[in-house]
């Protein structure tokens, strides 16, 4: 069996997913430059026949954002997000027209954000038109649902544990030292892309809250943030807090020492579908703070902790009671347990079993009421 899988990511799912496919299963994962010249579009379209030609069946769609990336504001914006749609559309309608069997992981129900005039009409059509649609949670088929996307074809597979970037068990203090960060103080961590969706403005003013009562504390922002807007009023917000910036891409080698270095780390997520950075920091068996949102609905009680998103002190509260906890460790040791059951073997698996089954059949067939 042949797989084409699009786009490629930098992320490591596709790599630790498809590494664990049978060895007489070919996996091709392909990239797309259409930010850089949008002939391209029509360019890969018909490279799709040659792909079917040399005996590729299944094709393999995770997300969207291969699609140029809009600018804020003005015309210009508003026909990026019209050509982005008839690419999408074109590129769908092509996946079906040349014969592949279509895939859909759905990573996020819609984009982060927007990508074309309608993303919630691209989901819906992809859903129509794939073959078998792969869903990490119950909650995300409800969300599908919501936005009225054909759900009759969704299969629930979970979404895999990262595996750890041991730092040689390193302590705590000496992770501070090597990242310069002060020692004695409760320190709370935002780790991973700076998004405006990924709440960090609440975050800091929720922290400031925080500080006024708890001064021993310290808040570390690490990851790149590409909004130059959105920098701008990260540091503003920031100012005379007890808040470190690091606002830059931050290596995989570090990773681990941000999260042996920190007491807890926070993810004030506003829209979530399926959270890796949440599942990453569970593998490391750091305490975590999250919204009750997507796939961590579905995190049991006294796994981390968890916080209603609708409350107007629901962050505050989950904030100040890690301070306030006995035992952070014990929810850490908590967490590992629970993504222990992740195993990306039994994951390929089931996926691998899916694109067998769309191979020698004629239909995806139902697998989740509608």
């Amino acid at each position: 069996m042949k797989v084409l899988a699009f786009p490629s990511a930098s992320n490591k799912y596709q790599e630790l997913l498809y590494s664990r496919f049978p060895p007489d299963t070919q996996v091709k994962v392909i990239g797309a430059t259409w930010d850089e010249n949008p002939i391209n579009v029509l360019i890969f379209i018909f490279s799709l026949l040659a792909y079917k030609r040399s005996g590729y069946s299944i094709f393999h769609l995770h997300w969207f954002f291969f699609l140029k990336k809009p600018p804020s504001s003005g015309f210009y914006r508003w026909l990026i997000l019209a050509l982005n749609y008839l690419y999408a559309w074109l590129l769908l309608r092509a996946i079906s027209f040349t014969g592949f069997r279509l895939v859909y992981t759905v990573h996020n129900v819609t984009p982060h954000e927007p990508l074309t005039i309608n993303d919630a009409a691209i989901t819906r059509l992809t859903l129509r038109l794939a073959d078998a649609v792969i869903c990490h949670s119950a909650d995300t088929i409800n969300q599908l649902r919501a936005i009225g996307a054909y759900v009759n074809k969704c299969h629930l597979i979970p979404h895999g544990a990262y595996p750890l970037i041991h730092a040689k068990n390193i302590s705590r203090k000496e992770s501070r030292r090597q990242l310069q960060l002060p020692q004695n103080v409760f320190m709370f961590l935002f780790l991973g892309w700076v998004r405006e969706y990924k709440g960090v403005l609440p975050l800091i003013s929720t922290y400031s809250r925080i500080a006024l009562k708890h001064k021993n504390t310290i808040l570390v922002i690490a990851g790149k943030c590409s909004d130059q807007e959105l920098c701008k009023e990260i540091i503003r917000k920031s100012k005379d807090l007890n808040v470190v910036l690091r606002l830059e891409y931050v290596p995989e080698h570090l990773v681990p020492l941000y999260y042996s270095a920190t007491n807890v780390a926070v993810f004030p997520h506003r829209k979530i579908t399926t959270s890796g950075s949440v599942i990453e920091a569970f593998s490391y068996g750091v305490p975590a703070i999250f919204p009750d949102l997507g796939n961590l609905k579905e995190v049991p009680e006294g796994v981390g902790i968890k916080y209603d998103p609708n409350s107007e002190d629901g962050l505050y509260n989950a904030m100040e009671q890690a301070i306030l906890h006995e035992n952070l460790s014990s929810l850490g040791e908590r967490e590992k347990a629970y993504v222990a059951q992740f195993n990306w073997e039994a994951i390929a698996k089931k996926t691998h079993a899916l694109f067998l089954s769309l191979r020698f059949s004629c239909g995806g067939g139902a697998k989740y009421p509608r």
